[in-house]
């Protein structure tokens, strides 16, 4: 598991948060969602998604008050404890990416997300910015921070580090 800058991953809280997810979402079989390697994700007849166990496939959480982000080989997922899986996004929703690596919350309300197509940003009003950078985005987790006024820096594969402002764009780092 890929989940070491999070609260959650040291919680105790989120060992119970995931056994609660496991037996409380888990649907019927009607077909997975599309992963890259096993995926324990399914939606079920009525359209709902849920999880049917922890699995090496999610790449990395971000927690977002009530509930958390999840970042799978296939696309994210919003999850809290009342509800269980309350919200998926991958390339069938128009995600771009078929692998989502990294997830930040913008602390506005919206996520920073890198995967195998660049890097996206969804704003609290739920519109998407897909941002295609001419580097390659760090396929670990931890290579994301956001900072003040909607700065976000990210680490790429090759160790070089850039910083995005609305002001500036991508300005990169040696």
């Amino acid at each position: 598991m890929r989940l070491e800058r999070s609260w959650i991953a040291r919680s105790s809280v989120f060992a119970l948060i995931v056994l609660v997810g496991i037996a409380t979402t888990t649907p019927t079989a009607q077909g997975r969602v599309d992963c890259e390697g096993p995926c324990p994700i399914q939606v079920d007849a009525s359209g709902r998604t849920g999880w049917t166990g922890w699995s090496t496939n999610w790449n990395d959480a971000a927690a977002d008050g009530d509930g958390f982000w999840l970042a799978f080989n296939g696309g994210i997922l919003r999850w809290t404890p009342d509800e269980g899986i309350v919200e998926r996004v991958t390339a069938v929703e128009g995600l771009p990416h078929l692998i989502v690596f990294d997830i930040v919350m913008d602390g506005e309300g919206g996520f920073w997300l890198s995967g195998d197509a660049g890097i996206s940003h969804r704003a609290a009003d739920r519109s998407w910015t897909h941002h295609t950078v001419d580097w390659e985005p760090s396929p670990g987790n931890q290579t994301m921070l956001t900072g003040a006024a909607g700065t976000v820096w990210i680490k790429d594969s090759d160790g070089q580090v850039h910083r995005w402002t609305a002001d500036a764009g991508w300005v990169s780092y040696a």
